[in-house]
């Protein structure tokens, strides 16, 4: 039976069999009463059974019919509520949420989210990936659910992908506190004569400060290029290298590296950071809870962060703590 009747037939079904009349079922339906008694025609055609019969001026069910409006009922119930949209209750739904970032992001911003999600969101799950460019594909599917990323510019050409800017920030040089630039405000040749550390996460693509340095014509000597803000900073404590960073993970880091931190011998430039989400998660209610409380969390974290840089910037170094 199950494959000849479409959904309007078997919700037709179970007004007939709840009413045992034609006039209200139609009332019911919203059609006329030659309509549902058509529609009552075919039923029985399809079921091979009366359905309905007749006793004097009343109708009752058929056998068959009463068997079946007790499994109908339910299941129509069931197959209608597949359609009608839950509340989102952060207590207890059980989401998962792929967010993609830096290792910076993971090492360092993510424990303050996660602690503090958690405590109102303890069945909520959370895989975390790398990002980078060649993501974006993945980012419009859907298959990531949110994304922080910094662009030298406004991200204006995302046909298929939301934004919303966080903080803002510019660039500074750290080295290790025995380099011999260490104390000294660095000219543009001190600059491009030492080797660097650049953080880029793709082999093919210069990173932020490379690429700003190729507008202005000028290359430094990229010694080390890494994806891991951890292993930078790691390197650069013993090596001769420089290292140019935003000043909010400069200032982040001065919880855990001993190191000096001067300003560029150049106008830096403004380095815009946003959360980007596909649009087609623009209304669903515990995507809208998330990134609410990633913008909140984020935008302070970051604007912490970059107020210790600052005060780092006063002293001319980054201590260890």
């Amino acid at each position: 039976m199950s494959s000849r009747l479409n959904i309007n037939q078997l919700i037709s079904m179970r007004y007939l069999l709840e009413e045992k009349n034609v006039s209200r079922a139609a009332k019911r339906a919203f059609v006329s009463q030659p309509a549902m008694s058509k529609t009552l025609n075919n039923l029985r055609e399809v079921t091979g059974d009366p359905l309905l019969i007749r006793e004097g001026t009343k109708w009752r069910l058929s056998p068959f019919a009463q068997s079946t409006i007790e499994k109908l009922i339910p299941a129509i119930d069931q197959l209608e509520q597949v359609l009608v949209k839950q509340p989102f209750d952060e207590k207890i739904n059980t989401r998962k949420f792929v967010i993609a970032s830096s290792d910076y992001f993971s090492n360092y911003v993510l424990p303050k989210i996660f602690f503090k999600l958690d405590s109102v969101a303890p069945n909520i799950q959370y895989q975390i990936q790398d990002w980078g460019l060649q993501r974006y594909s993945a980012l419009e599917a859907g298959q990531i659910d949110i994304a922080a990323a910094a662009f030298l510019t406004t991200p204006t050409a995302l046909e298929n992908i939301e934004y919303k800017q966080f903080g803002d920030d510019n660039l500074v040089c750290m080295m290790g506190k025995h380099h011999s630039l260490s104390g000294r405000n660095i000219s543009f040749a001190d600059y491009l004569k030492y080797p660097h550390i650049c953080i880029s996460s793709s082999s093919d693509r210069l990173s932020m400060i490379e690429k700003y340095l190729a507008e202005q014509n000028k290359k430094q000597f990229v010694k080390i290029s890494i994806p891991y803000y951890t292993a930078a900073f790691e390197l650069l404590q013993e090596s001769n290298c420089l290292l140019t960073v935003p000043l909010h993970i400069a200032g982040k880091m001065s919880e855990n590296y001993d190191l000096k931190i001067a300003n560029l011998p150049f106008i830096s430039p403004s380095i815009n950071y946003h959360l980007l989400w596909p649009k087609l998660l623009n209304n669903d209610e515990s995507h809208i809870w998330l990134r609410a409380n990633l913008i909140n969390i984020m935008r302070q974290d970051f604007e912490e962060a970059k107020r210790k840089g600052i005060d780092c910037m006063a002293l001319g170094l980054i201590k260890r703590v």
